[in-house]
């Protein structure tokens, strides 16, 4: 690896693609969070009230208005198997070459030199900012272990007969917990990840 020359604009260009993917992924991971989330909520009796600002005012009563919030959990739960098996029908690949790829892009940066002049000279990983990378590697990793755990739970979410879910427990209930554990994944893996690239790209600007 050592005979290996690569251009300035190569090694910029590695250096910075584990954040751009791990962007991706973290985005992808809110965002599941912010689709999945309406469908354990309630309806305000109020209607739609961060949208009245923008429309006209409702010609329906306050009783229809909690008329239409009756039986929304019922409903959310008949929706919710059929809507994630759509979602990750369109999504997982996000997933499956998203991890993937920003794991082989961060251990290229670790395997390579630390710059473009130093090529038989010490290797990225060697400097302060690879150490983030390696962090930022090791949490991109860690991401994973909640994996059995969260599969688990989106098989169970996608059944469509309540007696074969955990305690009979509706798709909502499943997803509720999924819901816990995909925040507490995304706080202490992805974003940690995505601030363990940032810190060691900014940190490697003077290498380049």
């Amino acid at each position: 690896m050592t005979d290996l020359t690569l251009s300035p604009l190569m090694i910029k260009a590695l250096r910075i693609a584990p954040l751009l993917v791990n962007t991706f992924t973290l985005q992808y991971s809110l965002d599941e969070h912010q689709f999945f989330l309406p469908f354990t909520k309630q309806p305000s009796a109020d209607g739609p009230s961060a949208l009245q600002p923008f429309v006209k005012k409702q010609v329906s009563s306050d009783d229809s208005d909690r008329e239409a919030g009756k039986g929304y959990g019922q409903r959310a739960a008949r929706v919710l198997p059929q809507y994630l098996s759509l979602f990750l029908k369109h999504g997982f690949p996000m997933i499956t070459v998203g991890y993937p790829l920003n794991m082989t892009l961060a251990a290229l940066n670790l395997l390579l030199p630390a710059a473009a002049s130093s090529a038989a000279a010490r290797s990225f990983r060697s400097t302060v900012p690879g150490k983030w990378y390696l962090a930022g590697l090791s949490l991109t990793v860690a991401h994973m272990l909640w994996g059995p755990k969260a599969l688990n739970l989106l098989y169970e979410i996608q059944e469509l007969d309540d007696a074969k879910r955990k305690g009979g427990r509706p798709s909502v209930a499943a997803m509720v917990e999924w819901l816990r554990l995909n925040a507490i994944r995304t706080f202490l893996a992805d974003f940690t990840a995505w601030s363990c690239y940032l810190i060691g790209f900014l940190s490697s600007v003077d290498l380049l």
